[in-house]
């Protein structure tokens, strides 16, 4: 779970989730909780958009 977060993180150079967000994701961690989903869809949903963003903007700048 450690490196999805960070892999996560590492394609939202641009986007960092607030420090709350991190803290209650480690402390889950720290102690076995299981990740809420709704996390886990946000963390999908936001490095989908970011990776479709990333890729508009190359293809843009090579299209002009």
């Amino acid at each position: 779970m450690m490196t999805l977060l960070f892999l996560w993180m590492k394609m939202k150079k641009d986007f960092l989730p607030s420090t709350l967000q991190v803290r209650i994701y480690l402390v889950g961690v720290g102690k076995g909780f299981p990740i809420p989903t709704v996390f886990l869809k946000e963390m999908l949903w936001s490095s989908i958009d970011s990776a479709l963003g990333i890729l508009g903007n190359t293809l843009y700048v090579l299209k002009s």
